[in-house]
């Protein structure tokens, strides 16, 4: 029997697993990978680290779980890729040290079988947002976000209701993932700024930084400048129109062909 091959691929806020299993081409019952991390993810409530956590899959055996329930630990719906994400990094900073226990997984719906004698281990630490002068960051996307979702429930708060201020600063801070920090340093201290956004709509910290680096700087930005519709076919107002007329020295550059990817919005 040969052991599972694995490779990580690190950033501060989420590691890449990539794996194989060199005998489950000739294995006819091989379901996937059970993926066992330590330490586990970080309770919401508690901010504790559980010892070791499973990492998750939404998909079983009888398809997604129910609306409002976890996902399946892997250990019981295996996953059936070769490339698998840990996003749950919640808590953990730079040089944080993990340990991800990759097992071939065989057997029947009803009867799993964890390969032992095939488990590989890797153990990775998490690199620093600055490395060889460049500097990495990754904000994180609302949209479908279970960890979103997880973090309002922890807070008490429903999906509809509105945040207090200080639940709403939290809140955003957690979406930023830090880039709050670099994003206003890099506009502070640089003689000249050029970049491309989708919403300029940040007033917390990207508006009130470039208003106050405008008077000094050359400043350009691209920017989306589409209509979209709404369902009676009129057009919305573009999401940038009221910052605009707030940065009048910053200069705007309107991009119509084509859209410019949510992500690259400040």
């Amino acid at each position: 029997m040969a052991k599972v091959i694995a490779k990580s691929y690190t950033s501060p806020s989420l590691v890449l697993l990539a794996m194989d299993w060199p005998d489950g081409e000739s294995t006819h019952d091989f379901l996937g990978f059970a993926i066992k991390r330590t330490p586990g993810f970080q309770n919401n409530k508690t901010g504790k680290f559980s010892e070791s956590s499973w990492l998750l899959n939404r998909l079983g055996f009888d398809g997604p779980p129910p609306q409002g329930h976890p996902d399946f630990p892997s250990n019981e719906a295996p996953i059936q890729k070769f490339l698998w994400w840990d996003a749950r990094l919640d808590g953990l900073t730079s040089e944080s040290k993990l340990k991800y226990e990759i097992f071939p997984v065989s057997g029947t719906v009803n009867n799993l079988n964890l390969i032992h004698s095939d488990k590989t281990d890797l153990l990775v630490t998490l690199p620093e947002n600055i490395e060889f002068g460049i500097g990495t960051w990754f904000n994180r996307a609302v949209m479908s976000s279970q960890a979103f979702s997880r973090i309002l429930k922890a807070m008490g708060i429903d999906k509809d209701e509105i945040p207090d201020p200080s639940d709403a600063l939290k809140l955003r801070e957690w979406l930023a993932n830090g880039m709050e920090k670099p994003l206003p340093g890099f506009i502070t201290t640089s003689a000249s700024v050029a970049g491309a956004i989708y919403h300029l709509t940040d007033s917390l910290w990207i508006i009130p930084t470039l208003k106050n680096a405008m008077s000094n700087r050359k400043i350009g930005l691209v920017y989306d400048s589409k209509l979209r519709k709404t369902e009676g076919n009129k057009p919305k107002s573009n999401p940038n129109t009221d910052t605009i007329k707030v940065l009048k020295k910053v200069k705007f550059f309107k991009r119509d062909k084509t859209g410019i990817m949510p992500s690259s919005g400040f």
